[in-house]
């Protein structure tokens, strides 16, 4: 479900977006901006899906239900919650913007972004290693394609602290049929 604004269209996002970066990166807030700011985000709504495990299943399709939730953009925000390495990795992914990061705080983030979680590195191919399941070792039916693991540089993290993997089982590989593969997800 994309956002959507329940109040009138004159307070778009974007814009004042492009106000903030048109001006120098420490310009203060304008007196009010914040509250301007605050009610778009109550009023703007968004969805997301929240798995639960049902148990095991053979169809691993029936092992979770998924169910949609609806909440404002401002139920999502918590000050204490936010913290400065994303805003960090966003300047720090954007060549025009890297020069703004001071030098000191690169060298506190560099570290964290560089460590792995777990010490699990993403992987191409491989055996299923498992952070929450079984582990299979030695010949299987079905083959790991791409294990992407949680990423502090890339902030991302699949669950808290999980993995993502993909498969396909070796019938399908050999069909050449990669439509056939399924998603994985584990975490903590």
């Amino acid at each position: 479900m994309p956002m959507h604004d329940g109040g009138p269209k004159l307070f778009k996002l974007q814009d004042m977006l492009d106000g903030y970066l048109a001006q120098d990166p420490d310009t203060q807030l304008p007196v009010g901006e914040w509250d301007r700011v605050e009610a778009w985000l109550k009023r703007t709504r968004t969805s997301y899906f929240d798995f639960t495990f049902r148990g095991e299943a053979k169809d691993i399709s029936r092992r979770f239900a998924g169910h949609e939730r609806e909440v404002s953009l401002l139920s999502l925000y918590d000050a204490k919650a936010i913290g400065l390495h994303e805003f960090v990795s966003d300047y720090y992914v954007d060549p025009h913007r890297r020069s703004l990061i001071p030098a000191a705080v690169l060298a506190q983030f560099e570290p964290w972004w560089r460590q792995l979680y777990d010490n699990r590195p993403h992987r191409v191919g491989g055996e299923f290693d498992a952070l929450q399941s079984t582990p299979r070792i030695g010949p299987t039916g079905s083959l790991t394609l791409l294990h992407l693991a949680s990423d502090n540089a890339m902030n991302w993290a699949w669950g808290d602290s999980g993995i993502v993997y993909f498969e396909l089982t070796t019938k399908n590989l050999a069909e050449g049929r990669f439509d056939k593969a399924i998603a994985i997800l584990e975490c903590h």
